[in-house]
C-alpha cells in the first residue's frame, strides 16, 4: 500500500503543475464527490510538502485525489476512472 501512495503522490506532483485545479473547503469537495459519484476516503497519507493526499473511491471504480495544504484549503488533483486495488507481495511479507 506504501507503495500505491507513493506512486499517487508522484502523480501528484507531476500533474498539478500543469493542471487547472478546483479548489473549495475540504468537507464541501469530499460531500460533492459522494453525492455525484458516490465516492469515499480509501487511502490517505501525507506528502513530502506535508499536504494531506486522500485517494476517494467508488464500487465502480471512479476515483478522485484530493490534497489539503497546511492553510486548509483542498484541491483535485486527479480524477479517473478504472480504479483496481491488488495486493502485492512485499519483502516483509517473506520470499516473492
Amino acid at each position: 500500500m506504501k507503495c500505491l501512495l507513493a506512486v499517487m503522490l508522484v502523480l501528484v506532483a507531476t500533474t498539478s503543475a500543469n493542471a487547472q485545479q478546483v479548489c473549495g473547503e475540504h468537507q464541501k469537495l469530499i460531500d460533492r464527490a459522494h453525492k455525484q459519484y458516490k465516492e469515499v476516503q480509501s487511502f490517505i497519507g501525507v506528502s513530502d510538502s506535508n499536504k494531506l493526499v486522500e485517494v476517494l473511491v467508488s464500487p465502480t471504480g471512479t476515483w478522485t485525489v484530493l490534497a489539503t495544504g497546511t492553510d486548509g484549503e483542498s484541491c483535485v488533483t486527479l480524477s479517473g476512472s478504472g480504479w483496481e486495488v491488488h495486493h502485492y507481495k512485499t519483502l516483509q511479507d517473506g520470499p516473492l
